[in-house]
């Protein structure tokens, strides 16, 4: 294993690999929480959205933390009462069932995920034509994560779900 000296070269360009990935959870946090926390997907429950290239596997937790303040917001809704109320009714749970699709490209996690996300809400995508793409491993990938899927939940993650989702089926 190379590690590198800190203060050198090599250093720095490990440490900026790094930085990308605390920036990218940066990205998703504060959107994804104001869908909920703004009533966004409680006023459209028709809307759908797709959590693409932000992974999978910090989801499951969030969304229970939300459930968890919801909880606690109607639990005080006397408290809340003279302040402008506690309008939002639906829990995040059932609103992210109901409403946000994840898709995930090299993250076997994500295979043991699929009971909190549904069979129908998690797409396989290849990032194609970005570097840090599967592609052209792309059915290597498929193999490595899903060896353990029936043929069908395979072909729903790769294919059916997202024709079901943008009207292509």
């Amino acid at each position: 294993m190379f590690l590198p000296v800190p203060g050198s070269r090599a250093a720095g360009k490990a440490a900026s690999v790094f930085e990308n990935t605390k920036g990218f959870l940066n990205n998703f946090l504060e959107p994804f929480v104001d869908l909920f926390a703004w009533g966004i997907l409680e006023r459209h429950p028709r809307l759908k959205m797709v959590m693409a290239e932000a992974g999978t596997g910090w989801l499951p937790w969030l969304v229970q933390e939300l459930d968890y303040r919801h909880w606690r917001l109607w639990e005080a809704k006397e408290f809340w009462a003279d302040k402008g109320g506690a309008r939002l009714e639906t829990k995040p749970s059932e609103l992210f069932k109901r409403q946000i699709y994840a898709t995930f490209q090299e993250d076997e996690v994500t295979m043991s995920l699929i009971p909190f996300f549904g069979e129908d809400h998690l797409l396989w995508a290849s990032d194609y034509p970005h570097p840090d793409s599967v592609w052209p491993n792309s059915r290597a990938a498929i193999e490595r994560q899903m060896k353990n899927l029936s043929p069908e939940m395979r072909q729903k993650l790769t294919r059916d779900n997202a024709a079901k989702l943008y009207g292509l089926a």
